[in-house]
């Protein structure tokens, strides 16, 4: 074998080594890019709800109940549905979201003991008589005030897990009419959630 042919093939060898990494490589690098970029953020996804980053601590969220701070002895073993309201009397938009919280918590039928529901008015603490009528009539015992420097907003469902992390955030609703058609997100997450976790 003549040096040329000798170097031709070790040329022809380099080129098919360059060839093969390259066609074990790209995906690695298509989908480091397509992280990095982000190209796919809006496509696929499972959540009907917003994903909080970063999320949301119990001592980062500002939750208070009964004049006193939550500990987390006071929400473990269970998944929470929280609304908060800027609303202390709880008028219609305000009972139509504790109909959605209780109703989302309902439709997990067996599962259900692990979801718990809580009110959290962010100007004081509702009134008595508003208090009232949502345990009357919506099932629902939890009432929580909110610090005066907190992350979370009035008018919004939030979702917070057994560890007391506040991870995802829905869009409150106008009425009860509202509820039943955006309120399904909300049970869907909550299914899936409850199906794949063991904690709660």
């Amino acid at each position: 074998m003549s040096i040329d042919d000798l170097k031709k093939r070790q040329k022809n060898n380099r080129l098919t080594l360059i060839g093969l990494l390259v066609v074990f490589a790209s995906p690695m690098v298509i989908a480091y890019l397509a992280w990095w970029q982000g190209w796919f953020n809006n496509m696929g996804t499972t959540n009907h709800g917003e994903l909080i980053k970063p999320l949301i601590t119990l001592s980062q969220s500002g939750l208070q109940l009964q004049q006193r701070n939550i500990e987390p002895d006071n929400i473990k073993d269970h998944w929470w549905i929280i609304y908060v309201t800027d609303d202390e009397k709880c008028a219609l938009r305000c009972q139509a979201n504790a109909y959605l919280i209780n109703q989302a918590r309902t439709a997990q039928a067996k599962e259900m003991e692990r979801v718990d529901r809580m009110i959290v008015s962010k100007n004081g603490k509702l009134t008595p008589s508003a208090e009232k009528f949502v345990k009357e009539h919506f099932l629902i015992n939890i009432f929580a005030t909110l610090a005066d420097i907190s992350p979370l907003k009035a008018n919004t469902i939030y979702l917070m897990d057994p560890l007391g992390n506040i991870f995802m955030s829905y869009q409150s609703v106008k009425d009860e009419k509202d509820a039943v058609i955006k309120g399904k997100g909300l049970v869907k997450d909550l299914k899936r959630l409850l199906k794949y976790s063991q904690i709660g």
